[in-house]
């Protein structure tokens, strides 16, 4: 019993961590991935250069 005790305090004491980690992962991944993040910022320049060179043309 005390074995079971000691484990569940440990799960317990990882449990914080892991869902800080977690959320933090998942914003970060948003931030770098999502559709305003970083990267999209490179396609959004890239949609910007083919509208000037399609406006150039008119």
């Amino acid at each position: 019993m005390k074995q079971a005790r000691h484990l569940w305090n440990i799960l317990r004491s990882a449990a914080t961590p892991a869902l800080g980690f977690i959320v933090i992962a998942f914003f970060g991944g948003y931030a770098l991935f999502g559709a305003n993040g970083v990267l999209a910022g490179f396609e959004y320049r890239q949609q910007i250069e083919m509208r000037h060179a399609e406006l150039a043309l008119l």
